[in-house]
C-alpha cells in the first residue's frame, strides 16, 4: 500500500515539474483610425458605416514666394472648422462618403460663419489582396465637390472671413495603394500611398471674391487644374497606442480668365486660409480649398509641401481618436500655414 501511494506521489510531482504549454495569443489585427491625410486603399463593406468629425484650427503665416522665400503675413488669418465625414458601404467592392464642413474665420478683427463647399466621394476596390500577399490594396477614388461655400460679392470689411468655397465644381481622379505588414503581436506598420487629379470647372466672378477681385470685377475664370500626392505611415505603439505622420505634396497650372471692359482685378492675392478637407477617412489630401486656389490661381504655377505628425487612440476598432499638426515646410506661389486637428472616428 505505501509503495502504491509513494509511486502515486511522484507521478504527481513529475506532472507538476514537467514543462507547460505555452499559449499563444492571436492577433487580433490592428485599430487604427488612419493617418490624418492619405485615404485608405481599401472600400467600407455593406452594411458598415463609418463616422469621422474633425475640429480643425488653421493660421496663415505667408505665402511662399516664386523664389521659394517666404512673405510674412502683417494680419494673421484664422480659421476654425469643423467637418463630419460620413461614409456608407453599399456593396463588397463600393462605398460613398459626404463630407460637410462649417467654418469660423477671422482676421484683423473681422469675423465670419460660412459653409463650405461638399464634397461627395465614390470608391471603387480594383484590387484587394489577402493579408499573407506581397501585393498592395489599390482602391479608385472618384469626387465630385459642389461649389455651396460662398465665393463672391464679399464685403471688403470683412478681411476674407466670408469665403467657404471656391465656386467651381471639381471633379477628382485619384488613386490609393496600401498595405499592413505585421511585426510581432501588436506592433503592425501600415503604409498608404496616393495621388489625384483635379477638374474644376469655370466660375462666374462678380465684385470682391475669393480669387481677389474689386467692387466692379464681372468676369469668368478657370480655376486652374492642379494634382496633389500624399504618403501615409502608421505603426502601432500597442493595441490602442498608434503613431502616425503624412506627407503631402500640391502642384497647380496656371490658371486664365476674361474680364469684361471696364472691370478690375486685384493681381496681388488675398491670404485666405487653407482650410482641411475631406479625403476616405483622412482630411485635406483631396480636396481643393479656398485658401490654395487663392494662391494658385492668381500667381501660376505652384508647389506646396507639407507633413502632418499625429497621435492616436483607439478604444477598440469601433472607436478612436486622432490629434495632430498639419504644416508646410517649403513652396513656391503657395500658402505657408499650420494648423492643429483633432478627429473622433466611429465605425460600425
Amino acid at each position: 500500500m505505501k509503495t502504491k501511494v509513494l509511486i502515486c506521489l511522484l507521478s504527481i510531482f513529475c506532472m507538476l515539474g514537467a514543462k507547460q504549454p505555452q499559449i499563444t495569443a492571436v492577433p487580433q489585427g490592428p485599430w487604427m483610425t488612419g493617418p490624418l491625410l492619405t485615404p485608405g486603399a481599401t472600400v467600407l463593406p455593406f452594411p458598415h458605416i463609418n463616422i469621422e468629425t474633425y475640429a480643425n484650427v488653421v493660421v496663415n503665416t505667408g505665402q511662399y514666394k516664386d523664389n521659394w522665400d517666404v512673405l510674412k503675413n502683417t494680419n494673421k488669418f484664422f480659421a476654425n472648422s469643423v467637418q463630419t465625414n460620413l461614409q456608407f458601404g453599399l456593396t463588397s467592392w463600393l462605398d460613398i462618403e459626404v463630407s460637410p464642413q462649417v467654418y469660423y474665420n477671422y482676421s484683423n478683427h473681422a469675423a465670419s460663419w460660412a459653409f463650405g463647399d461638399l464634397p461627395v466621394t465614390v470608391d471603387v476596390q480594383i484590387y484587394n489582396p489577402p493579408s499573407s500577399s506581397h501585393f498592395p490594396a489599390i482602391k479608385l477614388i472618384l469626387k465630385e465637390s459642389f461649389p455651396t461655400g460662398k465665393y463672391r460679392k464679399l464685403n471688403p470689411n470683412k478681411n476674407g472671413t466670408e469665403v467657404g468655397g471656391s465656386g467651381s465644381y471639381t471633379t477628382s481622379l485619384g488613386l490609393a495603394l496600401g498595405k499592413v505588414i505585421h511585426f510581432r503581436e501588436d506592433h503592425y506598420l501600415s503604409l498608404r500611398l496616393a495621388g489625384s487629379y483635379n477638374f474644376p470647372a469655370p466660375v462666374r466672378l462678380i465684385g470682391f471674391n475669393a480669387y481677389g477681385g474689386s467692387a466692379t470685377t464681372n468676369m469668368n475664370f478657370v480655376p486652374s487644374q492642379s494634382a496633389q500626392f500624399g504618403l501615409g505611415i502608421e505603426y502601432t505603439l500597442s493595441q490602442n497606442w498608434v503613431f502616425a505622420i503624412d506627407f503631402a505634396g500640391n502642384w497647380a497650372r496656371r490658371s486664365n480668365y476674361s474680364a469684361s471692359p471696364g472691370t478690375g482685378f486685384i493681381t496681388e492675392p488675398q491670404t485666405f486660409t487653407p482650410i482641411p478637407g475631406s479625403g476616405g477617412t483622412a482630411i485635406g489630401f483631396l480636396t481643393e480649398t479656398p485658401a490654395v486656389l487663392v494662391q494658385q490661381q492668381v500667381l501660376g504655377p505652384s508647389l506646396q509641401y507639407s507633413m502632418a505628425p499625429a497621435i492616436e487612440y483607439n478604444w477598440s476598432e469601433h472607436l478612436g481618436i486622432i490629434a495632430g499638426s498639419w504644416f508646410t515646410f517649403a513652396g513656391k506661389n503657395a500658402v505657408q500655414f499650420y494648423s492643429g486637428v483633432v478627429a473622433f472616428n466611429y465605425y460600425h
